[in-house]
């Protein structure tokens, strides 16, 4: 896996949670889905894609390194997904625009304590 948490299954890119950075992962492909395991657990999973050279992430999987590079939230490619209410992105943006940095730090905190859940399908 690279220092983005990224790991690479055919031609595309698939998100797996920060703290799993370095270490040895493998990945079970299926006809629907891709399933990332690490020390005999799932930590990932993503609808697989076969379309060429894509990435596909997960928000939740960027939490743990977003709280110590908050900014980083701005330009996320996770953030960036369709899976993300566009009412999270408007309200980060107000949050951003009033408190800068401490907006960024705020709106990180508060997508830890709500859940992935709010944003997945």
């Amino acid at each position: 896996m690279n220092k983005t948490s990224l790991i690479t299954v055919e031609t595309n890119q698939y998100s797996v949670p920060c703290s799993y950075v370095g270490q040895a992962v493998w990945a079970k492909i299926f006809v629907d889905r891709v399933i990332v395991v690490a020390q005999n657990q799932v930590i990932a999973e993503h609808p697989r894609s076969y379309e060429r050279n894509q990435m596909i992430t997960h928000l939740d999987h960027y939490l743990e390194a977003f709280i110590k590079k908050p900014r980083a939230i701005r330009d996320a490619h996770a953030f960036q997904s369709s899976d993300i209410p566009d009412v999270f992105r408007r309200f980060h943006r107000k949050m951003r625009e009033q408190e800068g940095a401490a907006g960024d730090r705020k709106f990180i905190r508060l997508l830890l304590f709500i859940g992935k859940s709010v944003w997945k399908h």
